[in-house]
């Protein structure tokens, strides 16, 4: 007998997903010009564009595995599994500055901002309901600077976010039509 998966995310899902999040929440304030990647890739940072990084810290199940019983017909049932996960994502983002920018200049700071506003409205959360998320913890935007390819402090802020998401996926049991009694006294 073999399961069939009903809704699992991999690693890729979740990735794809968070990207399409912050591209809405950009677009959301009319913000254009900025890149989206993984964090986990080689980058030369002589040629990024402005770009909001995602990162996935960690993924650890939350709760124990449950299982419900469902009965599909006459003939089959089925036992659903279900494992709840919570992931923390940073989300972080670097722009250089230039002698141009003004007051109407979105810095990296300024977009991180933005994103994790987006993400706490009704919008961003009904977003995140369709894709079978949760979010229930945002950190606040936090500084930290690296050393780029000209060997200039550029900063780099991020923020955490945790959210919680289920797997689910689904064995058949057939009904029990006969039982054979065996080895009972008396029968």
């Amino acid at each position: 007998m073999t399961a069939t998966i009903n809704l699992y995310k991999t690693e890729n899902q979740v990735y794809k997903d968070f990207k399409g999040f912050v591209e809405v929440a950009l677009s959301h304030f009319s913000i254009s010009g900025w890149d989206v990647k993984k964090l986990n890739q080689v980058i030369k940072s002589e040629e990024l564009k402005p770009c909001v990084f995602i990162q996935i810290l960690n993924k650890k199940q939350v709760g124990a595995q449950w299982r419900k019983n469902v009965k599909e017909t006459d003939v089959n049932y089925t036992k659903k599994y279900f494992t709840r996960h919570e992931i923390n994502v940073r989300f972080s983002a670097t722009r250089r500055r230039l002698i141009g920018d003004d007051t109407s200049t979105y810095n990296d700071i300024d977009v991180l901002t933005l994103i994790r506003a987006y993400f706490q409205t009704l919008n961003g959360i009904s977003a995140f309901a369709a894709k079978s998320y949760a979010q229930y913890r945002a950190s606040d935007v936090q500084l930290q600077t690296f050393t780029n390819d000209d060997e200039n402090v550029q900063l780099m802020p991020y923020f955490d976010c945790s959210y919680i998401y289920t797997d689910c996926y689904t064995n058949t049991i057939n009904k029990i039509d006969y039982i054979r009694p065996k080895d009972i006294e008396g029968v």
